[in-house]
């Protein structure tokens, strides 16, 4: 039971869904959530990993609201200028600091938004936390490297099957394969 009330999947496409983890009276507010504690500095240091060397401050309103701006000589709003992909980011962070005891994540077309750089940092970033078991779905098939993770860690899922690439193949995979060129060259179609 604890594993499966641990397991959440999230969506970054335009209606911003998920399931798991927590009922809707959990979510902490989405757009606040940044200003508490240390998590202002912690997004900026993920914006900076991204490649995103920006720094982010926090200005009170006239209303007496925070609100988030890129700092520059005249700060810019967060949320009018930041991209697709630096949104997708924000959520990846928001739910991995606001989902307790998380066990499984899986995101649904986790990289729709990112340039290659950024998929490959952030399926690292998640490979290295052992905490939780992660799923990701993507159509990107330059993340089909050995450097990234093992053949078995690969799937091909079509309307009929669900296989590793290491058993769509009687191919031996070795470290040296190219993985994207084999599958390309339609290696792993049984």
């Amino acid at each position: 039971m604890r594993f499966v009330s641990g397991m959440l999947w999230f969506r970054n496409l335009d209606e911003k869904r998920y399931i798991g983890n927590k009922n809707k009276n959990e979510v902490a507010d989405y757009l606040s959530f940044i200003f508490e504690g240390n998590n202002l500095r912690e997004f900026e240091k993920l914006l900076n990993k991204a490649g995103i060397n920006e720094k982010l401050i926090a200005v009170e309103s006239a209303s007496g609201k925070m609100v988030l701006y890129f700092n520059k000589k005249k700060p810019i709003p967060f949320w009018s200028v930041a991209s697709n992909g630096t949104f997708a980011l924000y959520a990846l962070f928001y739910w991995l600091k606001t989902s307790k005891e998380l066990t499984l994540l899986f995101i649904d077309e986790f990289d729709a938004f990112y340039h290659v750089e950024l998929s490959e940092t952030i399926v690292e970033m998640l490979e290295a936390d052992h905490s939780f078991q992660t799923i990701l779905t993507s159509h990107n098939t330059n993340l089909l490297s050995n450097r990234i993770m093992r053949p078995d860690c690969y799937f091909i899922l079509t309307e009929d099957r669900l296989v590793s690439f290491a058993n769509a193949t009687e191919r031996e995979l070795r470290e040296g394969h190219n993985l994207q060129k084999l599958y390309h060259n339609g290696e792993f179609n049984e």
